[in-house]
């Protein structure tokens, strides 16, 4: 599938030489359908959360909406599919590594390839548990180096991606968020992750059937423990895949629960860009 780029607004091929040699920049990645997502709001945040923190900038909003509407504006001439994957990147003007103090500014590069509309993932996702916490987890940098590097072993290995564990306790997927659904609970992993949009509309949905939703440790023998139903690995993209097997390890998988989720997933609200 064809990637669309844009760079504060215009199409380019190929990205600035500094970012290429300096990628250090933050990112948000979300499904645009016919010009709407879901939670708009909390990706603004995560992008002006993370540009603050790594370089002391303060993102300017309205700029931000402003090149991504010239980005899908340039999608809608060039490509007739309606539902995108989008990945905003900011990264500093004028970045140094003899200087990175004075990097200042926001760059926002845009990609977009068409995707499906995200649905039910149960045809199976089979994950290896892998001892690593990543560097500043809170935060969605663009450092992807070491979760590439495990993502290749384990897949030649057989898996089709990486759990992130410290001793047993389970943090997050490389890309990805895990929740666990048990009876009447839905249980967040505590520990250093990033903070799941995805995940927080599922806790939502959860929560209008009478459910708790709970962040506390979570151990893997966990995710096979009497009353366990369910585990998703959860991100934008796969908002609602199935988790079938950690390692030798089979996980539950109530295909009516997943079903519930996605009638309730397809009726949020989504907000128009």
């Amino acid at each position: 599938m064809a990637t669309t780029y844009t760079l504060d607004g215009d199409p380019v091929d190929a990205v600035p030489p500094t970012f290429a040699l300096y990628p250090y920049g933050v990112f948000t990645t979300l499904v645009v359908e016919h010009g709407a997502t879901l939670g708009w709001a909390m990706h603004e945040q995560r992008l002006a959360r993370g540009a603050e923190e790594l370089w002391g900038h303060r993102l300017d909003v309205e700029r931000l909406r402003g090149v991504l509407r010239a980005h899908l504006a340039h999608l809608a001439r060039t490509s007739g599919a309606p539902a995108q994957s989008v990945r905003i990147t900011l990264f500093p003007d004028g970045l140094t590594i003899a200087a990175p103090e004075r990097a200042d500014g926001a760059r926002a590069l845009i990609a977009s390839t068409p995707v499906d509309p995200p649905g039910v993932e149960d045809g199976g996702f089979v994950v290896q548990a892998v001892e690593h916490t990543r560097g500043t987890a809170h935060l969605k940098t663009t450092d992807l180096f070491a979760q590439l590097a495990i993502k290749r072993e384990v897949r030649l290995a057989g898996a089709d991606d990486a759990l992130l564990v410290h001793r047993g306790t389970v943090l997050e997927g490389l890309t990805w968020t895990l929740l666990l659904c048990r009876e009447g609970e839905l249980v967040v992993p505590e520990g250093p992750a990033l903070p799941s949009i995805t995940a927080h509309h599922l806790a939502a949905i959860a929560r209008t059937w009478g459910w708790t939703t709970t962040a506390r440790p979570v151990l893997l023998d966990d995710l096979v423990a009497a009353g366990a139903r369910l585990v998703l690995a959860v991100n934008a993209n796969h908002p609602l895949r199935a988790l079938t097997r950690v390692g030798e390890r089979d996980l539950p998988l109530d295909a009516d629960l997943l079903a519930r989720f996605a009638a309730g997933l397809a009726g949020l609200p989504r907000h128009g860009l």
